[in-house]
């Protein structure tokens, strides 16, 4: 029988501990974060809810009683920022807000759209249920990326014409 490798363990390597992954069949806002309740929100501040990562390869898209929805295919990793727990999943849903970007690059021919986004929720009395979706990008644009290319020469033809 073959024996163990002789491995000397620290102190720090013995305690720490790695953080556990849950493999789900598919990601959403409530398995990262559970159901968001828009009264437990302080109006005027913005809660960030979770940071998902991922490469989008494909679009799954269905219908049920609450509406039509789309859905990511891919590669796609999510971390709760109030509990830590760690996700993966190759099916990711999420907020519009997040999603319509990666549709649009989707459906425009792109093979696979490698994103990242802290999603958070925010008081709004506009809506039925009381708070809405927002994204920021966890990394900068590219310099390859037609919109920053795009508002980079609008800078630029907005400087030439004043001066």
């Amino acid at each position: 029988m073959p024996t163990k490798p002789n491995v000397k363990r620290n102190e720090k390597n013995a305690t720490a501990k790695k953080p556990v992954v849950n493999f789900q069949k598919k990601l959403s806002t409530q398995k990262i974060v559970g159901k968001i309740v828009a009264r437990d929100l302080e109006e005027g501040v913005d809660k960030d809810l979770y940071e998902v990562v991922g490469i989008a390869s494909g679009v799954k898209s269905g219908s049920t009683d609450y509406g039509d929805w789309n859905a990511l295919t891919g590669n796609f990793a999510a971390q709760s920022l109030e509990s830590g727990e760690q996700f993966r999943s190759g099916v990711c849903f999420l907020p519009d807000v997040a999603l319509d970007p990666i549709l649009g690059q989707l459906e425009a021919g792109a093979n696979c759209i490698e994103f990242g986004w802290v999603i958070g929720v925010r008081v709004d009395d506009d809506v039925l249920c009381g708070y809405s979706y927002y994204a920021r990008p966890l990394v900068e644009a590219d310099e390859n990326d037609p919109l920053e290319q795009l508002a980079g020469a609008m800078t630029l033809l907005a400087l030439e014409s004043k001066e």
